[in-house]
C-alpha cells in the first residue's frame, strides 16, 4: 500500500458485530484487519482504512479493525470517527449531495432507529415508512454519540431511500448544534429538535443550517408544559418548519400526570398542538406508539390520531408501519361518501342536502381532501 502500513489478520465471527465493525487505535504502526469476509474483502477494507489514515495526516498509530460484514460506508464512518477522536481533528468535509427536501410531503409514519446500530439501517430503508429517523438522542449512549454522527453522515447519502425521507433526531442544546454541524451536509432532509420550549430553540438550529447552507427542514418536538403553551410561537419560528409533534413521555413527567391508555392526561396538549400546527400551516404528527406486539393496537392509536387531525404517528418497529398506514387511510365508506359529494357540483355552489345532511363549501373541500388522500396511498 502507498501508506506503507501492512495488512494482516484472520477472519472474525461475532454476532455482536454483525453488519458493523470495531475500530481500535493503538500505539505502533500498521493496519490489522480481521473480517468475517476476510477472503473477499480484507484487502479492500485495508485500502479504505489506509485512505482514511492518510486524510488525517498519516499519524504514527496502529489501526485494528474487527469487521462483521459492515457496509463500506459503515466501515469508513467507524474508521473516521476513531481517527477523529484520537487525533482531535474534525471529520473530513464530504462532497455536498444535491438535496431538495419536500416540505409538504406525506409523513404518515416515521420509523426511529438508533443511529449507532448499522445492522438496522438496511431494514429501515425498505420498511415502507414515509420517514426514517436516525436517533442521535436518547437511544444512543453518550460514549457512542460521536460515532453515531459519523455513521449518519456516511450512511444517509449512500443508501437509496426511494420514497422514504431520511431524517435525524438531534440532541438538545450545544450537543444538538454539534449534531447539525457534523451531519447537515450529508443529505439529511429533516431534523427533529427535541425539548423545544420557545422560538429561540428553533432559531438556534436554523442558524446552524444557514451557516452550512443546508436546505434541511425542521420538526420541533414539544415535550413540556411550557412548550405546549408556546406551541403557536414555536411552529411559526422558521420557514424551515414542516411538521411538529409531542414528546409524550417527557410531557407526562413534566405535568406530574399518570400515563393512561385513554391518553386523557395529554388531551389538552394534543388538541392545542393540532390547532397551533393548522393555524401555522405545518403538519401535526402524533407521538410514538410504544407497543408493536399487536397490530390492532397500532391501528386504534393511528385511527384516534387521525380523528383529532394528526397526519401521522411515530413508530419504534417496522411492524407498526403497515397497520398505521391502513388506519390513516380513508375507509371505503369515506371514499364513497366523498365521491357522492364531489359529483354534485363545485365548492363555490350554495349549500345543498345529501342523504339528510347539509353539503356546503367546507364539506365539499373535506371530500376533496379524502379523495386526494385515497389516491395517494402506496
Amino acid at each position: 500500500m502507498e501508506s506503507g502500513l501492512a495488512a494482516g489478520g484472520l477472519a472474525v465471527s461475532s454476532e455482536s458485530l454483525k453488519g458493523d465493525c470495531r475500530v481500535s487505535i493503538l500505539p505502533g504502526d500498521g493496519i490489522r484487519v480481521r473480517s468475517s469476509v476476510q477472503a473477499m474483502y480484507g484487502d479492500s477494507i485495508h485500502e479504505l482504512a489506509a485512505q482514511s489514515w492518510e486524510s488525517f495526516g498519516a499519524p504514527k498509530i496502529r489501526i485494528e479493525i474487527d469487521d462483521g460484514g459492515a457496509l463500506p460506508c459503515v466501515l469508513r464512518a467507524r474508521i473516521e470517527a476513531a481517527l477523529a477522536e484520537h487525533t482531535r481533528q474534525n471529520l473530513p468535509v464530504l462532497p455536498l449531495p444535491c438535496v431538495c427536501p419536500q416540505r409538504d410531503r406525506r409523513r404518515r409514519t416515521r420509523l426511529y432507529i438508533p443511529a449507532h446500530t448499522p445492522r438496522l439501517f438496511l431494514n429501515a430503508s425498505v420498511s415502507d415508512a414515509d420517514m426514517v429517523v436516525f436517533d442521535l438522542e436518547d437511544a444512543v449512549p453518550s460514549s457512542q454519540k460521536a460515532g453515531a454522527r459519523s455513521l449518519v453522515r456516511h450512511v444517509v447519502p449512500t443508501i437509496d431511500w426511494g420514497k422514504t425521507e431520511p431524517a435525524v433526531r438531534i440532541n438538545s442544546g450545544i450537543a444538538g448544534q454539534a449534531d447539525l454541524a457534523a451531519t447537515c451536509q450529508s443529505g439529511v432532509h429533516l431534523y427533529l429538535i427535541p425539548k423545544v420550549e420557545s422560538a429561540e430553540d428553533v432559531a438556534r438550529a436554523a442558524d446552524v443550517l444557514d451557516q452550512f447552507e443546508s436546505l434541511a427542514l425542521l420538526m420541533p418536538l414539544i415535550e413540556s408544559a411550557l412548550g405546549v403553551e408556546n406551541a403557536f410561537e414555536i411552529v411559526r419560528a422558521s420557514p424551515r418548519i414542516a411538521a411538529v409533534s409531542l414528546g409524550i413521555e417527557d410531557l407526562v413527567l413534566d405535568l406530574g400526570a399518570q400515563r393512561t391508555a385513554s391518553q386523557v392526561e395529554t388531551a389538552y396538549a394534543r388538541g392545542r398542538l393540532v390547532n397551533a400546527a393548522r393555524a401555522a400551516g405545518v403538519q401535526p404528527l402524533a407521538s410514538v406508539f410504544p407497543r408493536f406486539d399487536n397490530p390492532e393496537d397500532v391501528k386504534a392509536y393511528a385511527a384516534s390520531a387521525r380523528q383529532m387531525g394528526y397526519e401521522g404517528i411515530g413508530c419504534i418497529h417496522p411492524s407498526q408501519v403497515r397497520p398505521a398506514h391502513q388506519a390513516l387511510a380513508p375507509s371505503s365508506d369515506e371514499v364513497a361518501w366523498a365521491k357522492s359529494v364531489t359529483a354534485r357540483g363545485q365548492a363555490d355552489e350554495a349549500a345543498s342536502a345529501l342523504k339528510g345532511a347539509m353539503v356546503d363549501v367546507p364539506v365539499f373541500r373535506r371530500a376533496l381532501r379524502i379523495l386526494q388522500e385515497a389516491g395517494g396511498q402506496r
